[in-house]
């Protein structure tokens, strides 16, 4: 029996291993195309196409979901299925000014996170999905009649848990999930002396020690961005 245990978890760490190097080839890949440009030149194709295509048809409403799962995902990446759970007038609010706030319960760690008010840009896109072709002077009435609905489907049922990842997936290329990766890893490589905090409260863990690994990387590019201005500060002399 314990022979058989040690088999199975050797495996499980060895398929875990493996995951973890298609992860780190798909964000590389997502690099070459530009990363968070690449995804920008996404949304704006996939608003393009739902501008073009016939009105309430299918063609239409793809694009529109996926723009807006790309556009929040990009101001906040949310884990995929809390991002299905999400209800207009709940975890997303609308203002009368036309400003969308992004507040939410964490199924994982079971605490509370949010990105506070969302991008312009996100708003646009949010209210584009809504109206879904309407007119936009009926953005206010038609955000109304939504409250209470699935924020994705825009009825009272949500799809299921990794619908939105495969949606981006699609879009984008990659897993909803590598984004929360790239996320840490711009920051780290940018700002690594304040990065393993802003990582923690971005990607919503629940303690430092969830965060652990990025918290590693960050004090090790923290020393070695001193080293080098301390290099250059010596060559000076």
């Amino acid at each position: 029996g314990l022979t058989g245990l040690a088999f199975v978890s050797q495996n499980q760490l060895c398929l875990s291993k493996g995951q973890e190097k298609k992860k780190f080839s798909r964000i590389d890949g997502l690099m070459a195309r530009g990363a968070y440009t690449h995804i920008g030149r996404v949304i704006a194709q996939l608003r393009e196409v739902a501008a073009h295509a016939p009105g309430h048809s299918f063609e239409r409403t793809k694009a529109l979901q996926s723009a807006a799962i790309c556009v929040v995902a990009l101001n906040m990446p949310a884990r995929t299925g809390d991002m299905s759970r999400w209800v207009i007038g709940k975890e997303l609010t609308r203002s009368i000014t036309g400003e969308w706030s992004l507040n939410w319960f964490q199924e994982k760690t079971k605490k509370s996170t949010g990105a506070g008010k969302l991008w312009q840009e996100v708003a646009e896109s949010l209210d584009e999905h809504i109206l879904g072709g309407r007119p936009q002077r009926l953005t206010s009435l038609r955000y109304n009649e939504c409250i209470g609905t699935n924020w994705l489907s825009l009825t009272n049922k949500a799809y299921q848990s990794k619908w939105p990842s495969l949606r981006f997936k699609e879009a984008v290329g990659i897993p909803l999930h590598d984004l929360r990766t790239l996320l840490a890893d711009h920051m780290r490589r940018h700002t690594p002396e304040t990065a393993a905090n802003v990582i923690q409260t971005m990607l919503g863990h629940s303690s430092t020690g969830s965060g652990e690994a990025y918290r590693s990387d960050c004090e090790q590019d923290y020393a070695s961005h001193a080293w080098a201005k301390i290099r250059k500060e010596v060559g000076k002399c």
